[in-house]
């Protein structure tokens, strides 16, 4: 739902309220006063301004431990850079505003060689559902779309007659072109993407649960608790059955680093911090398009004129050319106040005006979006000398 409001054009919001049929007759404006953009937007930036500066030191008087630390303390500055650090948890801070918690994965960059952490989109990250916190989770996995021929060479003994599953862009494209020559393109050549899981396991190879047959235990052998797996649903056999790339299990740490702020009293996932502010955010929506409906209204000019007043003076009137010479027939000598006058249409009611205002300043409170952060303060400052 924050996603809508942050990428979208708040339209559901108003479809939601005809399908209640409360507002089904009305000719909305749809206005969006589109806070979730702004708060991510200011937020995002001031989160992470700066790659971290890393310290490494020894715990004694070695002249070598010295220069190892050097060493690695230099690589761990530079790495941030190298591997843009900046932008990839920028991205992983907007998964944490927008869903409550964003991802970065530690591992091997392909091109440099170098270990970094990079973004995972929590669309492709899937955790223990059983765990009561995320420390105690007994396994991650993560969802990797690669084209064939690169699985194929990750994973070349067990790769064997592995197909695609996802048709990518240029895939779509030749499909397209294809069709246009109105042949027909077989799937095999155009799904040339494979979807698969990477699974990191602190208990085993996951034979161990209770809807497991005996058989099926016997035959896979199950001896380590901490096991990397990869697996394709639609390939037969496992692509890896490894262990950890890394042992992280000795000191209790995983491979994604998570960001979140809020936890969920009875739910693994953690609160976004946009949540509690939904409903001001709907509120503000709707009460802005009341208000521009009624200015749309009271914007309206009404003339009422005499009966007595002639119609081709009244069809003058109508024209609403910016200079007109009348000749007011019909007026018999009355004053022109007296046989045509303005009918002003009621403005705004100043207690829209108002709720609109609380609304802005409970959304602001609900979510730390305060005017410090635009760089304003609405007190003025004040500098006092002795």
């Amino acid at each position: 739902e924050i996603l809508k409001f942050y990428a979208g054009d708040h339209s559901h919001i108003y479809e939601d309220a005809a399908d209640m049929g409360w507002a089904a007759t009305e000719q909305w404006a749809q206005m969006t006063i589109n806070l979730t953009f702004e708060l991510i937007e200011i937020f995002g930036p001031i989160l992470y301004q700066n790659n971290p500066i890393r310290t490494v030191t020894t715990r004694g008087d070695s002249t070598l431990g010295d220069a190892l630390a050097k060493v690695m303390e230099t690589y761990l500055n530079y790495t941030p850079v190298e591997l843009d650090l900046k932008n990839e948890s920028r991205h992983a801070i907007n998964d944490a505003l927008i869903s409550g918690m964003g991802v970065l994965w530690t591992g091997l960059d392909r091109e440099t060689g170098l270990i970094g952490s990079f973004y995972e989109s929590i669309a492709n990250f899937v955790i223990d559902p059983d765990a009561p916190r995320l420390r105690d989770v007994w396994w991650v996995a993560r969802k990797k779309i690669e084209p064939l021929w690169l699985v194929q060479r990750h994973f070349p003994d067990t790769a064997m007659g592995l197909k695609g599953n996802r048709t990518s862009s240029l895939g779509k494209s030749m499909m397209a072109d294809v069709d246009d020559n109105n042949m027909r393109a077989p799937d095999a050549k155009t799904q040339d993407l494979v979807a698969y899981y990477e699974i990191y396991s602190k208990m085993g190879v996951g034979v161990r649960t209770k809807n497991v047959n005996d058989d099926t235990k016997k035959e896979i052998e199950d001896d380590n608790d901490f096991v990397y797996l990869a697996i394709c649903p639609s390939h037969d056999k496992p692509l890896a059955i490894e262990n950890w790339p890394a042992p992280l299990f000795l000191d209790n740490a995983w491979f994604q680093s998570p960001l979140y702020w809020h936890n969920h009293p009875d739910e693994l996932w953690p609160i976004a911090p946009l949540k509690p502010a939904m409903g001001e955010q709907k509120a503000i929506d709707f009460l802005a398009t009341f208000m521009m409906t009624k200015a749309k209204n009271a914007s309206r000019d009404v003339i009422g004129v005499d009966p007595s007043i002639d119609e081709n003076v009244v069809n003058q009137i109508a024209a609403g050319r910016d200079l007109e010479v009348v000749s007011l027939t019909g007026a018999q000598g009355r004053p022109i106040n007296e046989v045509v006058s303005w009918l002003k249409h009621p403005g705004i009611p100043s207690d829209l005006k108002e709720t609109f205002s609380m609304l802005i300043d409970l959304f602001e409170k609900r979510t730390g979006l305060q005017e410090i952060l635009y760089g304003t303060t609405r007190v003025a400052e004040r500098t006092a000398h002795a």
